[in-house]
């Protein structure tokens, strides 16, 4: 007799295919719940029926297994509108670089996520409540996108704050002492200013963050702002902008970067630094201001996302200023992760 579990998967998705043979070896799946019309499209899936939502309580299950990213908030309020406990809701990742030991993902009383880390001697806390979050937090915790260690003090400069999931893993880190993290979107800043206080003081009074953006020049900017999906969010030459009527609209600060990032550094005298950039094409106006007021030379390593297929202007840029640099991008993909670490010790 087989000691798997039963699952009803929620909604059909990218996701559940590409990782469907890992689930239907992990679990035993009694019934494929999706809209009215997907069932009228298709009543079955490599053997398993496809049913509504409501006939969830037709089929004999112990959870009900979310596997998109895309969808996920959506399904939660379905199913708890339903009735669902939230208990028997488990949100589905591939086992990756975490063990299931090691993090947890919780529907809590609002229909949130309660996101629980045990990353090394520290516990992280935070609340996702949008696609890109989950998206994020993937990226962050289970694929460790960022992750570097290092045997000196350092300082870590975090642009692209978002709602602080990456501030909060560099400052688990030991040697990370100080995190000044950048968000330029207030209803984004006050959602990791929310997840900063879910931890432990010694955490979280390790971070310090700006309600403001870095670019090429100061100034404001009126954009359209996703509520949805705060991690996809820009400011800068690329984004999108949006009458201040607009309900919508969300004006960001912008101040520049090189002298920003300069104030931190006469703060921090003798720390070694490290910058994490992931601000969605704004990096393409940060990083020459960086040059140009000599910080990027006091910078020992740069973890960071790229996008639009640019990336080698980036690398180029870096090789320039006495930078190794490494790239997980290949064309034609518009987004990709580099690592650029510098060829000496920095002062």
């Amino acid at each position: 007799m087989s000691d798997r579990k039963k699952v009803i998967v929620a909604g059909l998705s990218q996701r559940f295919f590409v990782h469907q043979i890992s689930i239907m070896n992990e679990y035993s799946i009694s019934m494929i719940a999706d809209s009215s019309e997907m069932k009228a499209k298709m009543n079955e899936y490599m053997g398993y029926p496809i049913g509504t939502f409501e006939e969830i309580k037709d089929y004999d299950h112990d959870e009900i297994l979310i596997v998109s990213h895309s969808r996920c908030m959506s399904l939660i309020s379905r199913l708890l509108s339903m009735g669902i406990d939230r208990d028997k809701i488990v949100i589905w990742n591939p086992k990756l670089c975490l063990d299931e030991s090691e993090y947890s993902l919780k529907v809590d009383e609002n229909g949130s996520i309660r996101a629980s880390v045990h990353n090394e001697d520290t516990k992280i806390e935070a609340t996702l409540c949008a696609f890109s979050d989950l998206v994020v937090f993937e990226e962050i915790y289970l694929k460790n996108a960022y992750r570097f260690v290092s045997g000196e003090d350092t300082v870590l400069i975090d642009v692209g704050m978002n709602i602080g999931l990456a501030s909060l893993f560099f400052a688990s880190k030991g040697f990370i002492k100080k995190v000044y993290g950048f968000e330029p979107f207030k209803p984004t800043y006050e959602r990791a200013l929310k997840n900063f206080s879910l931890n432990e003081k010694s955490l979280s009074e390790k971070i310090r963050g700006y309600n403001y953006g870095l670019g090429e020049a100061d100034g404001e900017q009126t954009v359209h702002y996703l509520a949805d999906n705060p991690g996809y969010m820009r400011a800068g030459k690329e984004a999108v902008a949006a009458d201040p009527g607009d309900g919508s609209a969300e004006t960001a600060i912008i101040k520049e970067a090189g002298p920003e990032i300069l104030k931190i550094m006469d703060e921090n005298p003798g720390a070694s630094f490290a910058m994490k950039i992931d601000c969605e094409g704004a990096e393409y106006e940060i990083i020459p201001d960086l040059i140009k007021h000599g910080v990027l030379k006091r910078i020992g390593i740069v973890v960071m996302e790229s996008h639009y297929g640019r990336e080698d202007e980036i690398m180029e840029a870096f090789r320039k200023e006495g930078f190794v640099v490494y790239s997980n991008e290949e064309p034609p993909y518009r987004t990709g992760t580099l690592f650029a670490v510098r060829k000496e010790r920095t002062g």
